[in-house]
């Protein structure tokens, strides 16, 4: 006998296999299946992206959740077959109510979840080898850090898209004359870059980089600066710079100071490097500019030579004479005991700048304040020994200085250093700055400090230089080397880098590990990757604060017609010695 409450519900069970609009509800029964399998998909996946660790909040929650949803499907199974049960054992119509729930309830979940098990072990197959490293590596970019967002390492590919990009702007509007400061260029939050006026006078500095990138824009700003503060500039340009010289003499004009131009390549007269010289000024003059000084090799004996011959010449020079007027004593004799420097000295008398007894313009200028400016060469040798003769006697006129008393100060500016490179102009590195002097010194690389003569020890200019030189403008530079040493010479700053542990997932797929490590290291301040990066006209600056970028821009002006200072009253004596330096080559 069946029950009241059983009764009814085997009737609503048959009433329901008999009736149309229950076949209604059946894909409702699929979609709850495909609705539960995509919630456990969704599940899995975020499980398998974010790599939840045991003990930790996220792991705790997918395990909720999972429970949850099991739990959910769990009942759902356990009313189903309960009522299936129910329904069979009290039903008056076993055998419809059993083709009724394989047609239309057991049949359909099997399809659906067959249907669903296959597209899991695809989707399986596509998370675990495909979207989870992906979604992976995708969070772990995305998601808020700590404040350690430093790597310890640079990316030559982003430096250069966030590099400093070059400006143009007029320097003469931040120019402090009256504070008594040196403008450098402008910072990369665009604030001006001073020194003080103190420091320039007591320090050499050292402007280093690829030709084209800006060196003599920079240098030409700050030697303006110079001229308009009263001090002398004398600089030496072998390369014949195209601007330099019309931003130089433009700027002496507009502040009234004395200007002269020697070109030591045109065949005028235009001063006597003798003038006013003693014996053992005119000695050393030689040795330096004929490369003279003791090296290191067999060639010590001939040179000690050639010294013996240079002071029996320095005793026989009277007062006021000239190199031509050496030249032109030359014996049979001379040429038999030093005859390479008897040659030498005599290609050098051809030069037709120097032949004249006179002083030149040049002269009065170092104790008056002005510019002398002297366009060498890079090739010819006669001009390169005229280029170091000249720079050892305008540093002897400076050694002559009495430190205790107060004169102008000279700024000397030698571009391309290693044409003009001799032991007593390194010398003069460590002994003119209580002289009111100061060098800057220019050039591409580090390797052009290991291109010297021979009477000079590559280290010992290379450590001559790099030490004496506190100030640096370093641009762009494509040596490693000089990379290497800019980078190291800007010192280390404390970085974070970033340590995750690699693994393979199921799909033999790698992902990163959920735990992220911070290892502290130093790195250098300013990295290779940023020099190799620098624009044109961007540059680092070192003095006594930290190394810092600085964008230079030219100082705005006409380019002028440049022409030596010649000197009109010559002696009579110039043609006679031409001709007589002539006999000697005949």
């Amino acid at each position: 006998m069946i029950t009241e409450p059983y009764k009814n519900s085997v009737e609503f069970i048959e009433w329901l296999s008999s009736s149309s609009e229950f076949y209604n509800l059946i894909p409702k029964l699929s979609e709850f299946l495909i609705i539960f399998w995509f919630a456990a998909f969704i599940l899995w996946l975020l499980e398998k992206v974010f790599q939840a660790k045991e003990e930790t909040f996220m792991h705790a929650s997918f395990l909720a959740l999972w429970k949850l949803v099991f739990s959910s499907f769990g009942l759902f199974i356990v009313s189903i077959g309960l009522s299936i049960w129910v329904v069979y054992d009290r039903s008056s119509q076993p055998e419809d109510i059993s083709t009724w729930l394989w047609r239309f309830l057991i049949k359909p979940s099997l399809v659906t979840l067959s249907i669903l098990t296959i597209i899991h072990i695809a989707l399986w197959w596509l998370v675990v080898r495909h979207w989870q490293p992906k979604l992976n590596y995708w969070l772990n970019k995305t998601f808020t850090k700590t404040g350690y967002q430093e790597t310890g390492i640079s990316d030559i590919r982003k430096i250069s898209n966030e590099s400093a990009q070059q400006i143009d702007y007029d320097p003469k509007k931040y120019w402090e004359l009256g504070q008594k400061k040196i403008f450098i260029g402008l910072s990369l939050t665009k604030e001006p870059i001073y020194l003080n006026l103190s420091e320039w006078r007591t320090q050499h500095q050292q402007v280093l980089g690829t030709t084209g990138f800006g060196k003599g824009v920079a240098i030409s700003n700050q030697l303006a600066q110079c001229l308009a503060l009263q001090q002398t500039v004398i600089v030496f340009d072998p390369k014949n710079d195209e601007w330099a010289p019309s931003v130089l003499i433009d700027t002496a004009q507009k502040y009234n100071r004395p200007f002269c131009v020697i070109d030591l390549n045109v065949d005028s007269p235009q001063f006597n490097p003798l003038y006013g010289a003693n014996q053992k000024q005119i000695f050393d003059l030689f040795v330096g500019s004929f490369g003279l000084a003791e090296g290191r090799g067999d060639a010590d004996y001939y040179r000690s030579h050639d010294k013996r011959v240079v002071r029996q010449w320095t005793k026989k020079l009277e007062d006021g004479q000239s190199l031509t007027d050496l030249a032109n004593s030359l014996t049979d004799s001379d040429f038999d005991n030093a005859p390479k420097l008897c040659n030498d000295l005599t290609e050098l008398a051809l030069l037709g700048c120097i032949d004249t007894q006179q002083k030149g313009h040049w002269h009065d200028i170092i104790d008056q304040g002005g510019l002398i400016y002297i366009i060498g060469s890079i090739r010819s040798e006669p001009v390169l020994r005229l280029q170091k003769m000249l720079l050892l006697r305008l540093m002897q006129r400076l050694e002559e200085r009495d430190r205790n008393q107060q004169h102008t100060h000279v700024t000397i500016f030698l571009d391309e250093l290693k044409y003009l490179l001799c032991k007593p102009s390194l010398q003069a590195l460590g002994t003119i700055r209580d002289k009111f002097a100061n060098l800057i010194l220019a050039h591409q690389s580090i390797d052009d400090l290991r291109d010297v003569p021979s009477d000079l020890d590559p280290q010992a200019v290379k450590s001559a230089v790099l030490e004496n030189t506190a100030l640096k403008l370093i641009y762009r530079s494509q040596d490693p080397d000089t990379i290497d040493w800019i980078s190291r010479r800007s010192g280390t700053i404390p970085t974070h880098r970033e340590m995750l542990e690699q693994t393979r997932n199921s799909g033999f797929s790698e992902i990163t590990d959920g735990d992220r490590r911070l290892l502290e290291v130093e790195r250098c301040l300013i990295e290779p990757n940023m020099i190799l990066a620098l624009q044109k006209r961007c540059a680092v600056w070192f003095s006594n604060d930290i190394a810092k970028v600085v964008l230079t821009s030219p100082v705005q002006t006409k380019k002028k017609t440049i022409t030596p200072n010649l000197i009109k009253d010559n002696s009579p004596s110039s043609e006679k010695t031409g001709s007589n330096i002539m006999d000697l080559f005949s």
